[in-house]
């Protein structure tokens, strides 16, 4: 049976990346499905997406379908935390003045 934990990590892979590739309110979308490992996906995808999920979430949280509310809540704040946390480059440009 090693071969069909293989087979599980390819199929993962093969679904993340069709995941990856949909618009952002799709996969918001699909973040209210029934199954748990339906909802996991999209989730992951939303937050590596970059920061242009982050209106896609807020109408997400101000949705009246509970599910989607709750579970774009949790999102938009670890999307915020990664914006937070990413390095900015500074440039300092300093010459003596005589």
């Amino acid at each position: 049976m090693p071969g069909l934990g293989l087979s599980g990590l390819v199929l993962s892979l093969v679904v993340l990346q069709a995941v990856d590739a949909r618009h952002p309110a799709d996969l918001v979308t699909r973040r209210a499905a029934p199954r748990y490992a339906d909802r996991q996906a999209p989730g992951e995808a939303l937050v590596k997406i970059g920061s242009e999920v982050l209106s896609t979430l807020a109408i997400a949280r101000d949705s009246r379908n509970l599910e989607l509310h709750e579970r774009a809540q949790p999102l938009a704040a670890r999307r915020h935390a990664v914006e937070a946390l990413r390095a900015t480059r500074l440039r300092f440009d300093i010459r003596d003045r005589r």
